[in-house]
């Protein structure tokens, strides 16, 4: 299923989970999505992806509202768990969910939901290919370049 087309910028493998009936999930923000959160979690995301044999590149979420997520606009529903990774760093995830998929949905059948309430309801949102500079580095930064234009100094 690697080769099918795209729906909508969502390929079905990416919401194919054939381990056990846990999807897993990042929440971005309590009402919306929060720079400081999407900024932490995209940390964890990029060192994750570097873990495997061939490393993969992170580019971002689909994203949806929980609300849209729990709707039963048409069956079956979700169940969504919070579930925290107490790791040490870089493997924790405090913003860390599931939704858990029934014992009547095979893979594909729940990849197919999750798949159209994203796309149907939600957004894709991108993130740099570059781990973010820290909130200390980037004031430093601007400091030192701020002294360069102030002084003078090349």
């Amino acid at each position: 299923m690697k080769n099918q087309t795209s729906y909508n910028g969502i390929e079905l493998h990416h919401s194919t989970e054939k381990r056990d009936k846990e999807f897993s999930l990042d929440r971005l923000g309590r009402i919306g999505i929060e720079k400081k959160v999407v900024r932490f979690v995209s940390q964890r995301a990029f060192a994750a992806g570097g873990k495997f044999d061939k490393p993969r590149e992170f580019n971002g979420w689909a994203v949806v509202r929980v609300s849209e997520l729990l709707k039963a606009r048409q069956q079956p529903k979700l169940l969504l768990v919070s579930s925290p990774v107490k790791n040490p760093e870089p493997d924790d995830n405090p913003y860390h969910a599931h939704a858990i998929i029934t014992q009547d949905m095979t893979p594909h059948l729940a990849a197919l939901h999750l798949r159209h309430i994203f796309t149907k309801h939600g957004c894709i949102e991108e993130v740099s290919n570059k781990i973010e500079k820290s909130s200390y580095s980037q004031i430093l930064e601007k400091l030192v370049n701020w002294m360069f234009e102030k002084f003078g100094i090349k």
